[in-house]
């Protein structure tokens, strides 16, 4: 099983998973009453063991957020493949 990071404030927590690219595992907002309700999916232990980006919650898409023209672009003078 991967390690998570576990961010938490009193009404939101957030477990991260850095092996599965930074993706969001749980994301949870815990409500005035007591209850809490996942805002994402969650992603079950089994995906997790099996880093199945896909049965995240949520992934981000850094550093680029879409498709590169032949994988490849300039940022500040230098080429990034």
């Amino acid at each position: 099983m991967p390690d998570l990071i576990h961010l938490r404030t009193p009404s939101l927590a957030v477990d991260l998973c850095p092996a599965v690219g930074g993706s969001v595992a749980r994301f949870v907002w815990n409500r005035p009453d007591g209850s809490s309700l996942d805002l994402l999916r969650p992603a079950s232990s089994e995906a997790l063991r099996r880093g199945d980006v896909e049965a995240m919650g949520c992934f981000p898409l850094t550093p680029f957020s879409n498709r590169l023209r032949d994988g490849r672009t300039i940022f500040q003078g230098r080429q990034i493949a």
